[in-house]
C-alpha cells in the first residue's frame, strides 16, 4: 500500500513539474514576443522593454538587431550599413551615401576655403549637423517610436542658413545678441516673414521630397506643373519669354534668406576672445559673425538649365586669426561664390515688373553710385556685393551683356503690359 502511495505521489509531482514548464514557457512567450534568449538571457534582463506600435509592431529584437560577434548590431546606425533598417527597406539603400550623411559638398567647401586656414575647422564648426542614424529623422525622441518623419525632424538640419526654414515663414536673424528676438524655434530666434502657401495649406515636407527622392539624391523630385497648370489670362504668364526661360519661383518666390559678408574669427590664448562674446560661438576657438542679413527678394541669374533662377550667397567668406592677442590674419577672403537656390517661400501674387525689368542690383550689375555698402573703404578685398564681376557662381552662371540688354530693355510691348498689369491692380485694390 504505502509503495502505491509513492508511485501515486511521484506520478503527481512529475505530472506537476512537466505542467509549471509547460506553462512558464507558453508564459514567457506570450507576454513578450520581442524577447530571445542568448547565453541564458533575455533581452529585457539587460534593456528595458520596448512598446513598438505601427507596421514594426510585430517585429522581434533580433529582426532589427541581428546577433554579431559581440553581441547584436545596432539597428539604424548609417556608419554600420543601418542592417536592421535595410533588411527590409533595401531601396533605400542608397540613403547610406547621401549627402545628408556625408556632407561631402560641405566638406569639399571649407577644404577649399577656410580649412586652407584651419584644417579642424569643419570639426570645429560644422559636424554636428549630419545624418548619422535613420532614427534621427524616423525616431527623434525614441529610437523605438518609428513613424514617417515630421517637419520639425526636417529643421533640425534645414534651418539657420540651410533652405527650408523659409518654409515655415522664418527669417534669420543677426548674429550680435542684441537681433535674438522674435520667434523661439530650435534653440534659435526668427523674423516672422510670409510662409509659403504650401505651408499654409498643411502641405509637409515629404509629400515633395519623398524617401524615395531622397535616397536617390534627387533635389527636385517635383516640379510646380506636375500640380499647376499655368493660367494664361495671367500677364506674366502671357509672355512666352517668361514661360519658356523662367523658372517659376523666380517670381512666384517672394522673398529668401540670404547672409552677405561671413565673417569667421579664431583665436589662440587671447583676451580680444571676449570682446566677441554677443555673437555666437559654436566653438570656443572661433567667433562667427556677418556683415549683412536681408529677406529680401535675392539676385536673379542662368540656371544649368539654362532658365533664369534665384542665387544667393553660398559663403562670401572673410577669414580672420587672432594668436596671443596678435594679429596674424586679417578679413582673408577665402570664398566669393554664389549659388543657386529655391526659396521656398512661394506665394498665389507675385513681386512687380520693376523689381527685375527696373533692378540692376537683383540682375548683379549694380551701378557703383548706387551701392550703400563701401566695402573696399573697410578693408574688404570686393567693393560691392552685387556686382557679377567679383563673385563665382555654382549651379550656373550670371547673366550675360545681351541678356541684360533685353531684360531692361522696356519697349513697346512692355509699356502696354505694365500699364495693363497696374490697371489690374487698381481693379482688386478699388474692389476690396
Amino acid at each position: 500500500m504505502a509503495r502505491i502511495l509513492t508511485t501515486a505521489m511521484f506520478l503527481m509531482i512529475l505530472c506537476t513539474a512537466l505542467f509549471s514548464i509547460s506553462t512558464a514557457a507558453e508564459i514567457n512567450k506570450t507576454v513578450s514576443p520581442r524577447v530571445i534568449d542568448t547565453e541564458g538571457k533575455t533581452c529585457t534582463a539587460c534593456h528595458d522593454e520596448h512598446s513598438i506600435g505601427g507596421a514594426h509592431g510585430s517585429v522581434s529584437c533580433e529582426e532589427c538587431h541581428a546577433p554579431n560577434s559581440r553581441h547584436f548590431a545596432r539597428a539604424a546606425d548609417i556608419a554600420a550599413g543601418a542592417p536592421g533598417c535595410l533588411n527590409c527597406h533595401e531601396e533605400y539603400k542608397g540613403m547610406m551615401n547621401s549627402t545628408m550623411h556625408t556632407r561631402i559638398p560641405e566638406q569639399r567647401f571649407v577644404l577649399e576655403s577656410y580649412g586652407r586656414y584651419d584644417s579642424g575647422f569643419f570639426d570645429k564648426n560644422c559636424k554636428n549637423c549630419h545624418v548619422t542614424s535613420c532614427t534621427d529623422c524616423h525616431a527623434p525622441e525614441d529610437p523605438h517610436s518609428i513613424a514617417e518623419p515630421q517637419d520639425d525632424a526636417c529643421h533640425e538640419c534645414h534651418r539657420d542658413y540651410y533652405t527650408g526654414i523659409e518654409y515655415r515663414g522664418l527669417g534669420i536673424r543677426e548674429d550680435h545678441e542684441r537681433y535674438q528676438r522674435g520667434i523661439e524655434y530650435k534653440g534659435g530666434h526668427y523674423a516672422a516673414m510670409l510662409p509659403d502657401v504650401h505651408y499654409e495649406k498643411g502641405m509637409k515636407c515629404g509629400e515633395c521630397h519623398t524617401m524615395a527622392s531622397l535616397a536617390g539624391e534627387d533635389t527636385e523630385p517635383k516640379t510646380c506643373t506636375d500640380c499647376h497648370e499655368p493660367d494664361m489670362d495671367v500677364i506674366e504668364h502671357s509672355i512666352k519669354g517668361h514661360m519658356e526661360k523662367m523658372e517659376c519661383w523666380s517670381c512666384h518666390s517672394s522673398w529668401a534668406n540670404q547672409e552677405y559678408g561671413t565673417f569667421w574669427i579664431r583665436f589662440n590664448e587671447s583676451d580680444y576672445s571676449d570682446f566677441f562674446r554677443w555673437v555666437k560661438r559654436p566653438n570656443l576657438d572661433y567667433a562667427k559673425s556677418s556683415h549683412t542679413k536681408t529677406y529680401t527678394p535675392p539676385p536673379l541669374a542662368v540656371g544649368e538649365n539654362g532658365r533664369y533662377t534665384m542665387i544667393r550667397p553660398e559663403f562670401i567668406g572673410f577669414y580672420t586669426y587672432i594668436d596671443h592677442d596678435r594679429v596674424r590674419e586679417e578679413n582673408v577672403m577665402v570664398s566669393n561664390t554664389f549659388k543657386t537656390t529655391f526659396p521656398h517661400t512661394t506665394r498665389r501674387g507675385t513681386v512687380m515688373c520693376d523689381s527685375c525689368h527696373g533692378s540692376d542690383k537683383r540682375l548683379m550689375r549694380q551701378d557703383e553710385k548706387d551701392r550703400i555698402f563701401l566695402l573696399d573703404k573697410d578693408g574688404l578685398e570686393i567693393s560691392n556685393f552685387f556686382d557679377h564681376e567679383q563673385f563665382s557662381l555654382n549651379g550656373g552662371r550670371f547673366i550675360n551683356d545681351g541678356e541684360y540688354r533685353t531684360i531692361t530693355n522696356k519697349d513697346k510691348e512692355y509699356k502696354k503690359l505694365y500699364i495693363k498689369k497696374w490697371k489690374r491692380v487698381d481693379r482688386i485694390l478699388n474692389a476690396q
